[in-house]
């Protein structure tokens, strides 16, 4: 059985974005936990920008992929955006073999993607 960690990181968010960390595999058998944890964020998100830091995350499948689509879809309904960083290689593979970069901003680590931020 796959093992998914979630850690929202307090030590770098502000008032313009929030880290979450993930740590282990994004699959069926994890989705069900990191959809409520997930979720539970999103009730009173208010930040214009969510990361989410998978550069601990060792594998994805189509579940995982649609998880991230489907938050992507929410915040950009309310106007925020989700960026996603530090994508190991064959997580960046799958990711990049569906197009997800095109729609969801990538980025090598988390400061580029806060550098990025600070210039939109």
């Amino acid at each position: 059985m796959a093992l998914l960690t979630l850690k929202f990181v307090t030590d770098v968010r502000d008032e313009h974005y929030e880290v979450v960390e993930f740590h282990g595999e994004l699959d069926q058998s994890t989705l069900g936990n990191t959809e409520k944890q997930v979720g539970e964020l999103l009730e009173n998100f208010k930040r214009p920008v969510l990361l989410f830091d998978l550069s601990d995350l060792n594998f994805i499948n189509s579940e995982g992929i649609g998880f991230l689509v489907a938050i992507h879809t929410k915040l950009r309904k309310k106007g925020q955006d989700l960026f996603l960083c530090g994508l190991k290689k064959n997580v960046a593979d799958v990711m990049n073999v569906i197009g997800l970069p095109s729609l969801i901003p990538t980025f090598p680590n988390v400061n580029a993607a806060l550098e990025h931020f600070k210039h939109i």
